[in-house]
């Protein structure tokens, strides 16, 4: 479930508030408040934004950092890229994003930074848009 909040929109600034709460069978859950700021045209914009992350029954959050950015390369695709630095940690993704109509699907790969081993796991993102 991820409500998102349009609050200001003009034609290269726009700003966003929503929020993302996972939870699974056991009943434990996170999730992640924030606020985006994005400065660009439908072809090419960049993106920064800050959040608070959560746990359920932790009494300590961490404050995290997005940048990311987006081109299109052809009218239905997109090269994307969103990457997240927190407390302790980064996350660097790049990836495609295929639009048509009201649905996008973004295809990518992430890869936690900072750690003493390198790994990259497959990212599959699906976006209806109601209108």
């Amino acid at each position: 479930l991820t409500p998102k909040v349009t609050v200001v929109s003009r034609p290269k600034t726009q700003v966003a508030a929503g929020a993302m709460h996972m939870m699974n069978i056991d009943g434990d859950s996170l999730g992640i408040v924030y606020g985006t700021l994005t400065q660009g045209t439908r072809d090419t914009a960049f993106t920064v934004g800050a959040g608070y992350a959560y746990a359920r029954y932790e009494d300590n959050g961490a404050p995290v950092v997005m940048l990311g950015g987006e081109h299109r390369v052809h009218r239905p695709i997109k090269l994307v890229t969103e990457n997240y630095v927190f407390e302790g940690g980064a996350v660097a993704s790049a990836g495609v994003r295929f639009m048509t109509g009201r649905l996008s699907a973004d295809l990518g790969l992430a890869s936690p930074l900072g750690l003493d081993e390198v790994f990259v796991f497959p990212m599959v993102n699906f976006v209806w848009t109601f209108r």
